[in-house]
Order: C-alpha cells, then sequence, then structure tokens
C-alpha cells in the first residue's frame, strides 16, 4: 500500500513548442526568481509542506544567473537547504546528441557544483522515450546517482521495466532511475489535481493509487507536478499542508528527486536491474530536418577538430570563448523542442514560423561560427588549407542499354538498369556478392513513400478523448498502409581520376524536382562512397523517403553503435519496450555473419530500419533474419513540434565496406572516424601513440585553466586493457607530461594507463612551460 507521496515539482523545458524562444527563456528565469520567494514565504510551513522546486535542466539556473546576478547567494542557500535542487544535465536529450554533446553538456553544471561546493545527484530528462545506454557510466563519472525521467507516451511508449529500477550500462556503472506513471508523464500531478484544490485532488488521486498498487510493492511513490514552460505553482504548499491535517493516507510530502531516491535506496535492497539500449520512439523527428540534422552532426565533428587545434597551439584571442558559444549552439539544437505545437496543424501561423526559424538558427550559427574559428585555428598554425590541384579527369557517357558499371581491384558495382540502383556489389578479394539478389529493393535505390489514406497521419496516431481518472489521450494504429515509389535511370556518366572512379547517375522520381547518386570507388582504399543528391518538393502531404541497402546475409548479427558511441544489438541489448521501428545510428551500423561483416557509415543521416520499412508498426519484436538495412532520410509524419515539410537541395553520404569474418567493434569504429572526421584522427597520430587499437580516441580539449590539455578515449570491444600512451612530437613532449592517478609512468612522457571495459576516460597532460603552436 502506498502510504507516502513525494511530489516533484518544477517545469518542463520546452525551448520553444508554448512560446518563442526568447520568452520562455526570459519566463524560466523569472520562475526562479519567483521560486526564491516562495521558500521565503513558506519557511515557516511544517517541513513536507514547505515549497520545494526541482530545476528540471541546469539551462535555467545558467539563464536566472545572467537574468539575476544579485540572487546567486540565496540561491546557493537554498539548494544547500534542499530547498532547491539543481540537476546535472543542460537540457533535455535526443538522439542529435554525439558523445562528445553529451560530455561537455555534462561539464556546464559540474563546474557550477564545483564552484559552490554543492552535491549535483540527480540528472532529469522529461519529456521523449529514449536515452543513450552509457549515460548511467557518464553520470556516474560525475557523481551523479539518480535519474528522474517522464516518457510521453502519445507517440511511443515507456520501457516495460519496473519502477524504480537501476539502469546499468555496458560498462557496469548502474544509476537508481524512476519513469513517471504511464499516460501522464511529468504532467501526471496536473491531471491527477493537484493544482485545482484538495476536494478534486481526493477523488482522482485514490482512483489513481488503486491503479498504480495493482502492481507496485513499494509504500513510497514519486509523482511529478510540471507542464510545458508552467510557472512554479505556490498554492500546492497549502493544499499539502491541509491534506496531512484531514486525511490519514498517504501523507504527500513536497520533495525534490534527492530525497525521495534516498528513500527508496535506504529502504529497499532488491530493487530490480536493467540492462539495454533505450532507443528513442520520437527520434524519427530528427528526420523532419534533414539538412539541418545532417548539419548538426557535422558541426559537432568539426568541432572536435577546431577543439584539438585549440588545445595543440596557443590560440587567438577569443577562440575559446567562441568554442563554447558554437558548442551551446549545438547544444540548443540537438534539445528536445523542435518547433510550435501549431507547426503541423497551423504551418504558416507566426508562432510556427518564428520558432522553426529560430530553431534551425541555432545550427547555421553553430556552422558559420564553426568554420570562421576553423579557417583561424589553421592560419594561426601556419598551414592555412590551400586549394589542391585538380586530377586530369576523363569522362565517359553510357550509351543507352550499354551495362553501367564500375570496379577497381576491391568492388566490381553493376548498376540496375531502371532505376539507377546498385543490382551487384561484388567484393573481388573475397569474391562475394554482398548484395541480397531475393530483396524487394536494391543497394542505394530512393525510395518514396505516401500514406495511402485519406487520414493521413492519423493512420499511424490518432488522439481520442478519455474518462479515465489520468490522461490517456492517444492511440496507436500499426494497420497504415503506404504506397512506395522508386527512380527511373534518365543518365549515366563515368568519371575517372588517378585516385578515384566516380559513377554520375541522373534519374527522376516522386517527391523531387531532381534525383542523382555518385558512386565512388578509390584506388587505395576499401571503400565505397554513395552520395545522393534530391531537390525536394515542398509538399504537406505527409511523407518519407529511404535508401534501401539489402545485404546478403542470413540471420545476420547487427550491432548499432549509436550516436553516444556505445554499441548494441537491436532486440537483443534494449530495454523492453522501446522503440524497434528506426534506431539512430552515429558512426556506423555492421551487418556481419561469420564469413563476413559489412560496416555502413553515414555522417549525414542518423536514422535506420532494419529488415524491412517499419515506419507506423510501433513493433514489440525485430526479425532480423535478413541483412536489409533503410536509410530512414526524412519524414512529416509527426502531429506537433517538428516541420509540417521540408524541400530543396539535401544532400547525404554513405561509405560501405566489407571484412572477411567478423569485424570487431575497434574495427568499424576506425574505419567510420577515417570517414567521419579525418583530420581529427590525423592530429592524434601526429601528436600521440597508444599501442591497443580497442582504444578509440573522442577528444582533445584544452583544461579550463588555459594551459594543460585533455586527450579523452574509450575502449570500444569490452575488453580490460593495459595502455601505454606517448607523447610522440618531441617539441609538445618536451613542455608536457603525462598525469593520472592510475597511470605507472616508465618516463615523464611514456605512460601506462588501465581501462576497464567500455570505459570513457580521460588522459591529462601537465604543461610544465609555456609552449606554443605546435600544430
Amino acid at each position: 500500500m502506498i502510504k507516502e507521496i513525494y511530489l516533484v515539482h518544477h517545469s518542463h523545458t520546452d525551448l520553444g513548442y508554448t512560446d518563442h524562444q526568447s520568452i520562455v527563456i526570459e519566463n524560466h528565469a523569472d520562475f526562479l526568481r519567483d521560486v526564491l520567494r516562495f521558500c521565503t514565504e513558506t519557511d515557516h510551513f511544517d517541513t513536507d509542506s514547505k515549497f520545494r522546486w526541482t530545476c528540471e535542466t541546469f539551462w535555467m539556473v545558467k539563464n536566472f544567473i545572467s537574468k539575476y546576478p544579485g540572487k546567486i547567494q540565496e540561491f546557493i542557500k537554498r539548494i544547500k537547504e534542499g530547498r532547491i535542487e539543481i540537476t546535472a544535465l543542460y537540457l533535455n536529450l535526443t538522439e542529435l546528441y554525439d558523445l562528445e554533446m553529451l560530455i561537455r553538456s555534462l561539464e556546464i553544471a559540474r563546474q557550477f557544483s564545483e564552484k559552490y561546493d554543492i552535491e549535483i545527484d540527480t540528472a532529469v530528462n522529461c519529456d521523449i522515450n529514449g536515452l543513450p545506454w552509457n549515460l548511467p557510466q557518464l553520470l556516474s563519472s560525475n557523481n551523479v546517482r539518480f535519474l528522474l525521467t517522464a516518457s510521453n507516451e502519445i507517440r511511443g511508449f515507456a520501457p516495460e521495466v519496473s519502477r524504480p529500477f537501476y539502469w546499468e550500462s555496458p560498462g557496469g556503472s548502474k544509476i537508481l532511475t524512476w519513469n513517471a506513471g504511464r499516460h501522464g508523464w511529468y504532467t501526471e500531478g496536473v491531471h491527477l489535481g493537484f493544482p485545482e484544490g484538495k476536494s478534486f485532488l481526493k477523488d482522482k488521486l485514490h482512483k489513481y493509487l488503486k491503479t498504480v498498487e495493482k502492481d507496485y510493492p513499494y509504500e513510497e511513490l514519486c509523482i511529478q507536478l510540471a507542464q510545458d514552460n508552467y510557472p512554479p505553482n505556490r498554492s500546492i504548499c497549502e493544499l499539502v499542508s491541509a491534506w496531512n491535517q484531514n486525511e490519514e493516507s498517504p501523507r504527500i510530502i513536497i520533495s525534490t528527486p534527492r530525497h525521495f531516491f534516498n528513500r527508496i535506496r535506504n529502504k529497499y535492497a532488491n530493487i530490480p536491474v536493467y540492462s539495454g539500449a533505450w532507443p528513442d520512439w520520437w527520434a524519427d523527428g530528427n528526420g523532419s530536418c534533414a539538412y539541418e540534422t545532417a548539419l548538426c552532426r557535422r558541426m559537432s565533428k568539426k568541432m572536435i577538430e577546431n577543439e584539438a587545434l585549440i588545445a595543440l597551439q596557443k590560440p587567438k584571442k577569443g577562440c575559446l570563448e567562441k568554442s563554447l558559444s558554437i558548442w551551446d549552439n549545438l547544444f540548443y539544437f540537438g534539445e528536445h523542442t523542435f518547433g510550435s505545437n501549431s507547426s503541423v496543424s497551423n504551418p504558416s501561423s507566426l508562432q510556427a514560423r518564428a520558432q522553426k526559424n529560430t530553431k534551425f538558427s541555432y545550427v547555421y550559427q553553430a556552422a558559420i561560427d564553426s568554420d570562421n574559428l576553423h579557417h583561424k585555428l589553421k592560419t594561426a598554425s601556419g598551414k592555412n588549407e590551400q586549394a589542391q590541384p585538380q586530377d586530369q579527369v576523363i569522362n565517359y557517357k553510357f550509351r543507352q542499354n550499354e551495362t553501367i558499371k564500375i570496379e577497381n581491384n576491391y568492388y566490381m558495382i553493376i548498376i540496375e538498369p531502371k532505376t539507377g540502383a546498385v543490382k551487384t556489389l561484388l567484393d573481388k578479394e573475397m569474391n562475394v556478392e554482398l548484395t541480397d539478389a531475393s530483396s524487394d529493393f536494391f543497394l542505394n535505390q530512393y525510395i518514396y513513400e505516401n500514406i495511402s489514406s485519406s487520414r493521413g497521419r492519423e493512420a499511424i496516431w490518432k488522439e481520442k478523448s478519455t474518462t479515465e481518472p489520468y490522461w490517456v489521450a492517444f492511440r496507436k494504429c500499426s494497420g497504415a498502409r503506404f504506397k512506395r515509389y522508386s527512380t527511373i535511370l534518365v543518365s549515366g556518366e563515368l568519371e575517372i581520376t588517378r585516385t578515384t572512379k566516380k559513377l554520375v547517375l541522373r534519374q527522376k522520381g516522386k517527391g523531387c524536382k531532381a534525383i542523382s547518386s555518385s558512386i565512388i570507388l578509390y584506388e587505395n582504399e576499401k571503400r565505397v562512397d554513395f552520395v545522393n543528391y534530391i531537390d525536394k518538393n515542398e509538399t504537406q502531404i505527409p511523407e518519407a523517403v529511404y535508401y534501401s541497402f539489402p545485404f546478403r546475409q542470413n540471420n545476420p548479427e547487427i550491432r548499432i553503435c549509436a550516436p553516444g558511441q556505445f554499441v548494441f544489438e537491436p532486440e537483443k541489448e534494449q530495454l523492453p519496450g522501446t522503440c524497434k521501428d528506426y534506431f539512430s545510428i552515429g558512426d556506423w551500423i555492421m551487418v556481419n555473419d561469420s564469413k563476413q561483416s559489412v560496416i555502413l557509415v553515414s555522417p549525414d543521416i542518423p536514422l535506420i530500419q532494419i529488415g524491412k520499412i517499419t515506419t507506423g508498426k510501433w513493433l514489440k519484436h525485430l526479425d532480423c533474419k535478413n541483412g536489409t538495412l533503410f536509410s530512414y532520410v526524412l519524414n512529416n509524419y509527426w502531429h506537433t513540434n517538428f516541420p509540417a515539410f521540408q524541400s530543396g537541395k539535401l544532400e547525404f553520404s554513405y561509405t560501405v565496406t566489407s571484412w572477411c569474418g567478423k569485424a570487431t567493434n575497434s574495427q568499424a569504429s576506425e574505419f567510420a572516424l577515417k570517414i567521419t572526421n579525418p583530420d581529427f584522427l590525423v592530429l592524434m597520430n601526429k601528436y600521440f601513440y597508444w599501442d591497443s587499437n580497442n582504444i578509440i580516441p573522442i577528444a582533445i580539449n584544452r583544461h579550463s585553466n588555459g594551459k594543460d590539455i585533455i586527450l579523452r578515449f574509450r575502449e570500444a570491444d569490452g575488453k580490460r586493457s593495459k595502455v601505454t600512451f606517448s607523447i610522440i612530437d618531441e617539441r609538445l613532449s618536451s613542455h608536457y607530461e603525462i598525469i593520472n592517478e592510475d597511470s605507472c609512468s616508465a618516463s615523464a612522457n611514456n605512460t601506462v594507463i588501465h581501462f576497464k571495459p567500455y570505459e570513457i576516460k580521460e588522459v591529462y597532460l601537465k604543461c610544465r612551460k609555456s609552449y606554443r603552436n605546435p600544430a
């Protein structure tokens, strides 16, 4: 029986949605001003009824301090009293956050906590239905012990796990996790009637508790009281005080997450543990703006290179500050609020237009600033990029009915003559055909899709009314039918240089003004590049675009390196109830069996579907009997928040390679790094040496003290490793030495460091004297 309710009051941070971003920023700062006032006004209340507040994101703290610097000491005092709890995540995450973005966003709150000697125990992430599997590891390394979530099941599902539970990362780190009740998520306290008064609350709350208690074994329950960008509500203090004086049970406690989690952790010893990835049902929204999504992914990689240049030279004035502002814009674009609540219902409205343009401006500004910073850093190093001389190009135009093909020492490619897709991809070294002839689609085939129903989007999602004591206003529809179209090949041309062979194919197809593909083979690299171009028509009719990659393998093992750079097998290594209709890839996806492996890398498009097109299936089980992959390029199937259409010229690239036998995670990661961030890898190999192939570099950063250097690595293959690190550049080694707590130094610049399986670790370079411009 539930005897205590811990009421966690916060405002859900939607950077937009209810109003323009600029207004939301101002309002959230004012909310914390009011929180301080409400704390003072309720100081004389009993302990359980005093006003308490949780800062859902650290972003609101940052904006409050910027607007009200004179209130910082009062704010810190209330934090240390336990009346306000600040949390670890900067903004609510999406799968647009790669590993470096995750790490850097966590640093913002951590630096604040160190400055003011405040413990941050909790991370909060609300409104979406997925999180990176290595988040428990990242949080634990920042001394964060608890995770409060609230899955929005309107268009997805919460994981089918116990509440609470320990969520375990691939490396074994665990974090105590609580997900809000089904159907109400962070708004559950609102729907139960806390803002409306005691009589309304009493009726709904007791009905709700009877439902929860059917399969809930604990005496304590956490209920979140929040809405989108809503202000703090002081009236709950009087309501709770009156309730506790007149009601026998349950007792209501105005709480922060820390208080609830500590109560649960200390009282119960057998809280279940779940280990598995948590793919996000909302991730298909990232396909609603394919150009901007690709730009965000590429700019994060560019900034890793820029940060390395800043670390390896004495940067010009302002470079560090500019770098921080670029990351901030990437955080803003990558967070979960894409646009107005009227973005689909009324896309021509002022709110929809203004919020969309502001959202996109974050990534556009980041891209412009990142490119300018890169030029500035290259100029400072004395190595300004020069235009490379062009190789002589030999052109050959294929005649009508002529077989179109391209080959080198590694691959032979034959084009299917009707669609212009790839009919044959032969690995000549293994003498293995990599494409699946039994598939309904060819490799790199353009597929355009419409919903075959007059109901449009409601064929896959439908709103409904409810009489339940809490909100259940949605229904997933899994029987939607679709019409799908491909392309017609118009022409083919071969361009040959000293180092490459490029096949240029022009096509026509539904949904676009123009469609073309370039297929590139390299004389000295075993890889195939597919660069696809479309000039998209504008339409608000629900639609999607895919490119198919049917690889010829039966009952394969499929592994995904997700945006947080953790690796998992779909279906086998997922929390139950998490998304299987589509997945987000970060660096790569691999399809392998005992004989061969095929690795697909895309710097641009994160969404992938496995086995068959599964949009709108709401899969409980994923059938991985074949090696067919579908790159889910774009869609506008959402009913709110995301753009209603996208148009214009879009470019997205893929790279494929094949291996004899089963490739390791580290082999796939190293190959992908050469594709997605080659210049960063060159810098790493130029200045540093490490003797373990399973250790993958993540980033090089200059320390906040402006002198020291931090290198970040991750162990990729799940092996304990003893790794020797060296500084191999003489100028760098004369000024820096490697300092790590667990290291065993053979010399100042030759250090042995131990890695646990899947561990993310920093290697610290201490500056001995001034140093300038080795890069």
